[in-house]
């Protein structure tokens, strides 16, 4: 059994893949860079297998073992977690409306 370390803030280690990409200017295909398991763990990824990176955060993209920082799927990847953020609310709120009112309707 593997263990490695998952980022809990999400937000901080964005912040961290995205410092590190700008820095290194691996913002396009053509600037692509390859990453040592150090490197990725200097951007949080302690242990962190290399494969799931990629399928966990979308915004980095890799082709023959080169990555760079896809911006384009990092305001799509924003969007999808504000969209699941709105939808956990509503159904939480929902949750709270029933809860609150279905006890007086079967009382």
């Amino acid at each position: 059994m593997a263990m490695y370390f998952i980022p809990v803030n999400y937000k901080d280690t964005i912040a961290e893949i995205s410092k590190y990409f700008l820095n290194k200017n691996a913002i396009s295909e053509n600037n692509a860079i390859e990453i040592t398991p150090i490197q990725w763990s200097s951007m949080g990824f302690h242990g962190y297998p290399v494969e799931k990176i990629t399928k966990r955060y979308p915004f980095i993209v890799e082709k023959d073992g080169k990555y760079w920082f896809n911006e384009e799927e990092l305001n799509i990847y924003y969007r999808k977690q504000k969209r699941k953020l709105t939808y956990f609310i509503l159904i939480m709120i929902l949750i709270g409306v029933l809860g609150i009112t279905l006890p007086f309707l079967f009382a």
